[in-house]
């Protein structure tokens, strides 16, 4: 079958924005009212995982541009304070791509031992950025069942990303 160059290009750029968009939905998906005890809104603790399994696993489709307007959006739905989300994302999005090298090739728990401890970094630098931007000190409760929901959401979630990675975008 031949394809004329510019659907050639749309299904290149349709794939490549596959983990932006799915990020996003992500996003849209943890501002839903899920009435889950303690919780309150999931926003970005899904965006957290996200970050870090593109990050880590495909960093020129998820960029440090990217990962700024993913949290802009985050910000400006009210998922945190102004700028908060954003901070965190690409702190977070900075640690991964440090660490990188290491963690490529590394079987599945370590890489999820590294998710455990920056996810732990990210949500403590969101929840002093919170602390420090508000006039009532917040409680840490939510912040800790976040951190849990992630390591918990972590694994599914990785499976799905893994999934559409090998489906949408075959190494070349």
């Amino acid at each position: 079958m031949i394809r004329s160059p510019f659907w050639q290009r749309v299904d290149k750029w349709s794939r490549s924005s596959v983990p932006v968009g799915f990020t996003l939905f992500l996003l849209l998906l943890g501002l839903l009212p899920w009435h889950l005890p303690e919780l309150g809104t999931i926003g970005i603790s899904l965006v957290v995982i996200s970050v870090f399994y593109w990050g880590l696993k495909k960093p020129q489709l998820m960029t440090p541009w990217s990962v700024l307007v993913i949290g802009l959006i985050g910000d400006l739905l009210g998922v945190t304070p102004m700028g908060v989300g954003t901070v965190s994302l690409l702190l977070l999005y900075a640690i991964v791509r440090s660490q990188a090298r290491a963690l490529r090739n590394m079987p599945f728990l370590v890489i999820w031992g590294a998710f455990i401890l920056m996810a732990f970094i990210t949500i403590l630098v969101s929840w002093l950025l919170t602390a420090a931007t508000d006039v009532h000190f917040p409680d840490i409760k939510p912040a800790i069942f976040l951190y849990l929901f992630d390591i918990v959401c972590y694994p599914p979630l990785s499976y799905v990303f893994d999934r559409l990675q090998r489906s949408l975008l075959p190494e070349k």
